[in-house]
């Protein structure tokens, strides 16, 4: 193309974008990069920035090369320089390698790694690594997540985040949100879909920060289970939630939980086809224990019940718009009451 312009702008016929480059001669690779000779880099069609040559990735094209380097200044942290490269490893995954320069507390830099294995399983994982010449030692922080159907009832749910020492993100994070962090969680679960239910186990593991230590207890492991029923007549609807859960901890005597709680409500109940009415009933009994060998009572129960009653309503009315488009405005009323024993 000669004597022309480009944009990634949307704009419509005959608007001005907000930026475009002005060449003398450009070749364009289809689904790769536009490559332009004696380019004016303009804004609103005012020529700011003279360019020799220029190659602009086109839409959707990832393409290995360096980034624009990120320059600032921190009173805490000094002046900060990073230098991003981006690798394009294949269509369904990237590395993005970040050296970073902070001229008060040292070297270090990021690695930040994206995937999509198949339809079903991707993730994305970033390290992030500093020699914190302040307390001469090195400093990590490691965060990540990982996502895997394996088939149609069994999935797979992983999220890491752990430092290496309590006190990195308060002396190193820009944000205010992180540093005021009290802990940060890594968690591993697996649900399977049954015939009449669902079951899960999970692992979780709280990363004490600001406060907590070696006595801060872990969920290792979890394990629940749901099971559901319907009557022959579909009238009534039966669940039943138990969850095992072992409290441990480093220092510190241990607990284990057992909860079950029954659950009975029922369906289609109403007042004329105008108000429906659905009552519930729940029952959850928790059984604990615990490891201290001091105590006689190491073994405890605890009951309770749960009533409630719903009546909700609908009221829906469509308004036309013109055009055989309509607007739908629903208004639902519902009144429950719920009765929890003390």
């Amino acid at each position: 193309v000669k004597d022309g312009t480009f944009t990634n702008c949307d704009e419509d016929d005959g608007q001005i974008p907000d930026w475009s480059f002005e060449f003398e001669d450009v070749d364009l690779e289809q689904g790769d990069s536009v490559f332009a000779k004696n380019v004016w880099f303009q804004v609103r069609n005012q020529n700011i920035i003279p360019l020799p040559i220029l190659q602009y990735p086109m839409p959707g094209a990832r393409k290995t090369g360096f980034l624009m380097p990120t320059v600032g200044y921190d009173n805490v942290l000094g002046f900060q320089y990073q230098q991003d490269f981006f690798w394009a490893i294949s269509p369904s995954e990237d590395l993005l390698v970040t050296p970073q320069i902070l001229s008060n507390r040292g070297l270090g830099g990021s690695l930040a790694y994206r995937y999509i294995l198949n339809r079903r399983s991707k993730g994305n994982w970033l390290i992030n690594s500093l020699y914190d010449t302040e307390v001469n030692r090195n400093r990590l922080q490691i965060t990540g997540s990982h996502g895997q159907q394996i088939n149609e009832d069994v999935n797979i749910q992983m999220q890491i985040n752990y430092a290496s020492d309590r006190s990195l993100l308060q002396d190193l994070s820009n944000s205010g949100v992180f540093r005021a962090l009290p802990s940060q969680t890594s968690t591993v679960n697996v649900t399977k879909r049954l015939p009449s239910g669902s079951a899960y186990l999970k692992a979780q593991y709280l990363q004490p920060l600001n406060s907590g230590g070696q006595d801060t207890f872990q969920r290792l492991p979890e394990i629940g289970h749901r099971y559901t029923s319907l009557s022959p007549n579909g009238t009534f609807i039966v669940d039943v939630d138990t969850q095992f859960v072992h409290f441990w901890r480093e220092q510190g005597f241990q607990i284990s939980r057992l909860a079950v709680m029954p659950n009975i409500s029922t369906q289609g109940l109403h007042l004329g086809h105008v108000v429906g009415l659905r009552p519930q009933m729940k029952i959850r009994e928790v059984f604990y224990s615990h490891g201290r060998a001091s105590s006689q009572d190491s073994f405890q129960e605890r009951g309770t019940f749960w009533l409630g009653f719903e009546a909700l309503s609908s009221l829906s009315r469509r308004f036309p718009l013109g055009q055989g488009h309509r607007l739908r405005h629903t208004i639902e009323p519902s009144l429950f009451y719920e009765y929890v024993p003390s």
